[in-house]
């Protein structure tokens, strides 16, 4: 699989369907979906048919991941992962965007979802309802 390029904030961000959102001129896509899948499944998902879940480094990125979820209020799972908190993609930052009381070290929560635009640790194995869009 390919690495995430880096997010390009002054980028505008279209072509918005039921199953992605990428950018107009093609040098990286970032998915996010109607699809509710678990975080290795999302992974998975990314992996095969595009790079990886996104990875978010800086403020600066993390800001062009808000506006490409279009400043969603819906959780989605980006590619963090417990294992010292690493991105799933490889790289390492020490860049965080935690909500208040996170990350939690309660034993099972191992991904990281956004919600309300702070990360948030939750079980990788959610099961509907609470499997997750994903970018």
């Amino acid at each position: 699989f390919q690495k995430n390029p880096p997010l390009n904030p002054s980028s505008t961000f279209s072509n918005l369907d039921t199953s992605c959102c990428y950018q107009t001129d093609l040098t990286s896509y970032h998915l996010i979906t109607d699809q509710f899948l678990s975080w290795y499944e999302a992974q998975s998902y990314c992996r095969k048919n595009y790079t990886d879940l996104v990875s978010i480094r800086d403020q600066e990125q993390n800001e062009a991941v808000k506006k490409a979820g279009m400043n969603s209020s819906t959780p989605f799972w980006i590619g963090l992962l417990r294992d010292d908190w690493e991105w799933d993609d490889g790289g390492r930052s020490a860049y965080r965007h935690w909500g208040t009381d996170q990350p939690q070290s309660i034993l099972g929560r191992n991904c990281v979802q956004v919600e309300e635009r702070k990360w948030q640790t939750v079980s990788c194995n959610n099961t509907a309802p609470e499997k997750r869009n994903f970018m």
